[in-house]
């Protein structure tokens, strides 16, 4: 009848763990159809090329798996720009030597 609902969010390197951590619990603490009472991860999960990734697992019923998984991708982009947490994106620098 439940289903674990798991999702990754990046952020750039040089911010505050503690505060992304915060901002996504913040997310799945006000999603109505998130089971709180199942509890929640929200950690740091690895430290890719570009970026610091974050997981972020709670569960569900089945019947709302789809809404709660674009809800709290919404969501979170919303809360990251709110609390000033840069998404990253690949970037490569070029130098032309003569």
């Amino acid at each position: 009848p439940t289903r674990r609902l798991a999702l990754t969010f990046t952020a750039a390197y040089g911010t505050d763990v503690e505060k992304v951590k915060k901002v996504l619990t913040k997310v799945l603490d006000a999603h109505p159809k998130v089971l709180h009472e199942q509890g929640y991860t929200v950690r740091l999960n690895e430290q890719n090329d570009s970026a610091i990734s974050f997981v972020c697992r709670s569960y569900v019923n089945n019947a709302d798996y789809w809404d709660v998984y674009f809800d709290l991708q919404e969501q979170a982009i919303k809360a990251f720009e709110k609390a000033k947490i840069e998404i990253p994106f690949n970037q490569l620098d070029v130098n032309i030597k003569k």
